[in-house]
């Protein structure tokens, strides 16, 4: 495990995700350890997904953070995001805007094998 040095107080973490219940599959057991420490606001973007998964998502969020998250989605297609390139940079760019500064940032890995996390992870540090 990576560990974090992170400041004292308040916190606000941005979690990314291709798809619904990427953020809790992959990094859940982060942000339940995180929410331990109080003071968490964690704002999630998540860029695929249909209404009744959007639905899913959120519920999940609230459960994993109750009242410290924000879940924002982009409706974009499942397993197609190479193609939408420039509206996954501009959805990212949209939350920079909302979350200009956050404590931490969690991304699928560049080297993920699924081609929609991969360019999340990909685009992530350019924003």
């Amino acid at each position: 495990m990576i560990s974090l040095s992170l400041p004292a107080g308040h916190l606000t973490v941005v979690a990314l995700a291709a798809h619904p219940d990427d953020v809790e599959i992959a990094c859940g057991g982060t942000l339940l350890g995180l929410a331990e420490r109080g003071g968490v606001y964690v704002h999630l973007l998540t860029l695929t997904g249909t209404p009744e998964r959007e639905a899913e998502a959120r519920e999940a969020a609230e459960a994993f953070l109750p009242a410290a998250t924000s879940s924002h989605f982009a409706g974009l297609p499942d397993g197609r995001l190479p193609e939408h390139w420039g509206a996954v940079k501009g959805a990212l760019h949209a939350l920079a805007r909302r979350v200009p500064a956050p404590d931490v940032v969690l991304a699928p890995r560049v080297d993920d094998a699924h081609q929609d996390h991969r360019l999340v992870g990909e685009l992530a540090p350019t924003v």
